[in-house]
């Protein structure tokens, strides 16, 4: 086992191998080493008794990664280190249900089974009330460096991807394997778990928001016209979800749908000035929209007028009547 270099306020940064971990969770005395190991991970319990708690594990000095079997125990991981704080964590749940309780930032996958909890300084409590078999997988933001996850980016994850079943195999293989592993390889295995790291991150997150923006507005514009067009479908042109989608369109003071109907409302009106007869069935379907109705309250909405009034608002201006017969001189001819 390597010198272990723990730094109560930088934590492992000069851990120059690994170390392994495994502790078999028979109750007694072994609750002592157990409790020494969440310690070194910045994690106090607060609830069970940690000596049944099933672990395997290695850490690195900037990547933990261990596969636990817990009931009963609630974890606080306080983050009251510097490099705690510059940490991600991601639990992988292969079985029961963990809770994250805390006030910082994290993010729940919709399927379930992948829990994220972002950088920052905020406690973060784990709780396993029933058993519960996960894997946990930290690491420093540096090692992912420059790529970059955070609420505003994150897109949907599932537990079935390719990629997360692809990083859950390698990384549960490395907890249980790590107590073969030579010293000698362990520059190899960390370059395979950093690997692991970006592509997770990579992943799960979405193009920068201004990028999600522009191209947007670029399928708006161009495609407004085509009434199946909506948020959904230009989050999913785009791969980006549609929270997102609309994240980006927030920060702008607008949203996808406004903008959608603002650009329909400025055809139709266009085209109302071309075809002054047009039916009002016929200028929804060619202006974008699904219905009269939508239209109807889009020119209402954009213009303060109603389809009759901009009929009338919009027609050309006469041209001035002269009398047939009528003279310029004034005198009678």
């Amino acid at each position: 086992m390597a010198d272990a270099r723990y730094d109560p306020v930088h934590g492992w940064r000069g851990l120059t191998a690994h170390r392994h971990f495994r502790f078999a969770g028979s109750g007694g005395r072994g609750g002592d080493a157990v409790t020494d190991f969440l310690r070194g991970a910045g994690m106090t319990v607060l609830d069970g008794d940690p000596s049944r708690l099933n672990l395997r594990g290695i850490r690195f000095d900037t990547f933990l990664v261990a596969n636990l079997a817990m009931s009963g125990l609630t974890v606080r991981w306080e983050r009251d280190r510097p490099a705690a704080q510059r940490r991600f964590m991601f639990l992988m749940v292969s079985r029961g249900v963990v809770e994250i309780v805390g006030h910082g930032p994290q993010h729940c996958a919709p399927e379930g089974g992948i829990l994220i909890v972002f950088p920052g300084d905020q406690p973060v409590e784990l709780i396993a009330r029933r058993p519960a078999d996960l894997l946990v997988f930290t690491f420093d933001v540096g090692e992912v460096s420059p790529l970059t996850l955070s609420p505003e980016n994150i897109r949907t994850l599932s537990p079935g991807s390719s990629v997360f079943r692809s990083s859950y195999a390698y990384l549960h293989a490395l907890a249980h394997t790590a107590d073969e592993l030579d010293h000698a390889l362990s520059p190899v295995a960390k370059t395979l778990t950093r690997e692991v790291a970006r592509v997770l991150i990579a992943s799960a997150s979405t193009p920068e928001l201004p990028d999600i923006y522009d191209r947007a507005q670029a399928m708006i514009t161009s495609e407004h016209r085509d009434p199946e067009l909506v948020p959904d479908s230009i989050a999913a042109a785009l791969g980006t979800s549609r929270s997102s989608l609309g994240r980006a369109f927030a920060r702008r003071g607008s949203s996808v749908a406004r903008d959608l109907r603002r650009h329909r409302a400025v055809t139709a009106r266009q085209l109302l000035r071309s075809e002054p007869d047009i039916a009002a069935q016929a200028l929804a379907h060619r202006s974008g929209f699904g219905s009269s109705t939508a239209l109807h309250r889009a020119l209402l909405g954009e213009f303060g007028l109603a389809l009759a009034a901009l009929r009338v608002a919009d027609l050309p201006a006469p041209h001035p009547l002269r009398a047939v017969g009528a003279t310029t001189s004034g005198e009678p001819g």
